[in-house]
């Protein structure tokens, strides 16, 4: 209003995007009104509503009717309260009131009767704030006073408020003189200092005077029940951001006075007792934000800015530190402060890289292709990987980018080690920055860039490159920063990671592509490690990111044996797993496989026993030499049998794989370790095994002839069926031929289908041998048969007693003899295929003349078949 006294603001929340900030008017006749101005975002809307208005009067105890208001502040970190000082015009004193904006309204909420240090004192400006927790704790105003004989004199009054049971404390004042250089300047202006509970004086003659006041600490309540107003309460989203900004603000004015007063012990503001863990990381982060982002002077350069915001971050985490604030913050709130001091201190080395490049450049020449880089960067130290991925992009000389990241990274690699204990971030589900994609693609493209330099690729670079120590210190720095990277990435769960994933295709497909590029980044950045900076270095980051191949190769160089190799498997890297999930003893079970010294593998499954098991569960041509070491007979056995049977096996390893197997069932069952029917098949399998290698070899008795490679049965079968239909064999060869593929038709193994087809199906193949002895001599058997009756009976029978047939079934029914005599009991005897057989005898006689079939029945009783 025009005839306003004078009038003062603040600003009391942050703007949300409607450009809104509060003011507070004194009016003429002790009242008070807040207005609120709100302006569109390009500032050509301004519009001002009036928020809430009241007169300045007090409580009957202070005498009521209105105060001539003298000055009033709005309290910083409480936006709804308004103190205001002014003279009682019927008490002739000076009262300081409390007042709050309850629905449009100014109420007053309390006050207290101010006791000049003399009575002719003049009062100046007052600066009010909260001491911490505004309601809860009171209020901290600072006065002005002026007189003849003091000088300036500054009081200081804590006003608690008037609690919900009704008890009121009492206020408490101090008062102190200025120093004589103030005199006779009266105070023009006042105001809250950064200081959460310091104010801030400036005289007509420019003296600036800062003011601190430590109010005393609240009395005990005499109720037991704890109150209920011991953790801030928020009615919206606004008055908790208010809060957090408000507490963000007292944890950075705290930190700062402690800074500055070093020798003091560290007070922690009020606001920030018994805030919860979300509330302690929102609160941190702000804080930390804050430092990293301010703004800075003009006149100021970024190197000497950037050290001030190291030394005001360092100050903040010392004092988080010592005032036992830093453990209510979780994990993440430290990681992110941790962040925020790296990001100084890298932005701080970019500079410095920059000055001594600047300093050579004034004696080589050249450009200096870091400026533009670094135009905003000490206002946003966190926008350095950004910068160096431009550098990286555009430099003319890939020599400079590199040197630049190397220097960056090794003062963050410094700053971590040396503030670890401060940080105390310790493991957890958070990724720090430089575990970010963005830090990883910058540091793989300067390990590619270094690697270019080692293949001997100059040609990007006029320079010539690099110099031999300025390579070795980029490959040292710049390969431990990236693998690292990866590193700090993977402590993050699986689950953490579904979290960002829309499906379970997806999140696998992620975490596939992770994996694949860490190996890639362990490829890369070890071997450039291995060469320029030793063995030593390379095993040692071999280890420490789980890289097996790594450490394998170095321990090969280094004549390392496989017993090394065991003891490491078995106690260095017992649990340990590569980023495939791999452990170290499985991946050098593989080297060792993919060399085939199967010796050596032998050695180190002494070591580790159950990875070794594990990896041979699908190498039965192995394991069963292990399975005989550790005395575990059947499943020797068992692998022994699955090794013979594959197909393309040679026929001397078929059997003796066989034999083999039978040895170990003979020794399975001496050591009684295995059920009966497990030592049952094995033996039957064996034996069946090896019968039909005996036919084989029986088939083709000529090495020249012979096939080297393990018939099936069938197979066995056919080339029985085939030599015993080629006429230009001998007919000893032709009968060993019928007979071995009679001997494999009876051969039955648990691998095969049994049944009664399977049981009719060996009488086809069978009666099909049969069928080729007869046809084979057909001609023979044609001329008896037109002969018979003017041939002599013993003529007759000596002629057919010289054919495969007789032969042949002779020798069979023989052995079927011999078989039965030394039959034991329990013995599997197999079926008979002779002649004798029905179905076997129906298929021969339906394939010839009856004539040859009466010779065939004449035939068969010469050979005293044993049914």
């Amino acid at each position: 209003k025009p005839e306003a006294p004078g009038a003062s603001g603040r600003r009391v929340r942050p703007s949300r995007g409607d450009g809104a900030a509060r003011f507070l008017a004194l009016g003429v006749r002790g009242s008070l009104a807040v207005w609120t101005v709100r302006s569109a975002s390009d500032g050509r809307d301004v519009r001002l509503e009036e928020t809430a208005t009241g007169a300045g009067s007090v409580g009957e105890d202070l005498g009521g009717a209105g105060l001539e208001i003298i000055a009033a502040d709005m309290v910083r970190g409480s936006p709804n309260t308004v103190v205001a000082i002014g003279r009682h015009t019927e008490a002739q004193q000076h009262v300081l009131a409390v007042y709050k904006l309850e629905q449009n309204t100014v109420v007053f909420r309390g006050g207290h009767v101010l006791t000049p240090p003399v009575p002719e004192a003049q009062i100046g400006p007052v600066s009010v704030m909260d001491d911490g927790d505004g309601e809860r704790e009171g209020l901290l105003a600072y006065v002005t006073w002026t007189s003849e004989e003091r000088g300036v004199t500054v009081s200081a009054m804590h006003l608690p408020l008037v609690t919900k049971d009704q008890r009121q404390e009492p206020a408490t004042e101090h008062h102190v003189d200025l120093p004589p250089d103030v005199v006779p300047a009266p105070p023009m202006g006042g105001g809250a200092t950064t200081i959460s509970a310091g104010g801030i004086l400036l005289t007509s003659s420019g003296c600036v005077v800062g003011l601190y006041c430590k109010p005393p600490p609240r009395a005990p309540s005499s109720s037991s029940e704890p109150s209920r107003d011991q953790k801030p309460w928020f009615e919206n989203d606004d008055h908790r951001a208010l809060f957090l900004q408000s507490a963000a603000t007292a944890l950075l004015d705290a930190s700062d006075r402690h800074r500055s007063f070093a020798s003091s012990p560290p007070e922690c503001p009020s606001i920030l007792r018994n805030i919860s863990l979300a509330d302690a990381d929102g609160i941190l982060s702000l804080a930390s934000a804050a430092v990293v982002s301010a703004p800075v002077p003009p006149s100021m350069m970024g190197r000497d800015a950037l050290r001030d915001k190291a030394a005001r971050h360092l100050g903040l985490l010392a004092f988080l530190k010592e005032a036992d604030l830093l453990r209510r913050a979780a994990p993440a709130g430290r990681c992110l402060l941790r962040d925020h001091g790296e990001a100084i201190a890298g932005a701080l080395a970019l500079f410095e890289h920059r000055d001594r490049q600047l300093l050579r450049q004034d004696q080589d020449g050249g450009s200096d292709p870091l400026l533009t880089r670094l135009e905003g960067l000490p206002e946003d130290a966190t926008s350095l990987v950004l910068r160096l991925q431009s550098l990286q992009a555009e430099a003319a000389r890939d020599r400079d980018a590199a040197v630049a990241v190397t220097e960056v990274f090794r003062r963050i690699e410094e700053h971590r080690q040396q503030y670890a204990q401060l940080y105390d971030v310790g493991p957890g589900p958070v990724t720090p920055w430089t575990g970010k994609g963005d830090v990883r693609e910058l540091l793989m493209g300067t390990v590619r860039i270094l690697a270019r330099w080692e293949d001997g690729d100059d040609s990007a670079d006029p320079s010539g490159g690099f110099d031999d120590d300025s390579y070795r210190r980029c490959v040292e720095v710049v390969t431990r920063a990236c693998l690292r990277s990866f590193a700090e990435d993977a402590l993050l769960t699986m689950e953490e990671r579904e979290v960002h994933a829309h499906d379970r295709r997806g999140r696998a497909a992620a975490l596939r592509s992770f994996h694949e590029s860490y190996q890639k980044a362990k490829v890369s950045c070890i071997a450039l490690v291995q060469k320029h900076l030793g063995d030593d270095a390379a095993y040692e980051a071999s280890v420490g990111h789980m890289y097996f191949d790594g450490v394998v190769n170095v321990c090969h160089r280094r004549g390392k044996d496989v017993h090394f190799l065991g003891k490491l498997a078995k106690n260095t890297f017992s649990d340990a797993k590569d980023s495939t999930g791999a452990s170290f003893a499985h991946f050098v079970l593989s080297w060792y496989l993919k060399q085939n010294k199967i010796g050596d593998i032998l050695k180190l499954a002494k070591y580790c026993p159950e990875e070794a098991d594990d990896f041979l569960r699908d190498k039965p041509e192995i394991r069963w030499i292990v399975d005989l070491q550790n005395k575990r007979y059947e499943t020797a056995g068992d692998s022994l049998l699955s090794v013979a049977r594959r197909s393309e096996t040679h026929l001397d390893d078929v059997g003796l794989h066989l034999s083999l197997a039978k040895l170990s069932g003979i020794l399975a069952s001496k050591k009684s370790e295995a059920t009966s029917p497990a030592l049952a098949r094995i033996a039957s399998d064996s034996d069946a095994g090896l019968v039909l290698v005996r036919c084989q070899e029986a088939l083709h008795r000529s090495a020249d002839d012979a096939p080297r490679r393990a018939l099936s049965r069938k197979e066995l079968i056919a080339a029985a069926a085939h030599k015993l239909a080629d006429v230009s064999v001998d007919r000893d060869a032709r009968v060993q031929a019928c007979l071995a593929g009679l001997s494999a038709t009876e051969v039955v193994r648990s691998v095969d289908e049994g049944g009664e087809e399977e049981a009719l199906a060996r009488v086809v193949e069978a009666a099909e041998l049969w069928r080729q002895c007869v046809k084979g001599d057909g001609d023979v058997w044609e001329d008896l048969s037109g002969r018979r009756k003017s041939m002599a009976e013993v003529a007759l029978k000596e002629a057919m007693a010289e054919t495969v047939f007789c032969h042949a079934l002779s020798i069979y029914e023989e052995g079927r003899r011999m078989a039965s005599v030394h039959q034991r009991e329990g013995d599997v005897v197999p079926p008979y295929l002779g002649f004798g057989n029905p179905t076997v005898k129906d298929k021969i006689l339906g394939g010839v003349s009856q004539d040859v079939g009466q010779l065939l029945e004449v035939a068969s009783s010469l050979c005293q078949p044993c049914r």
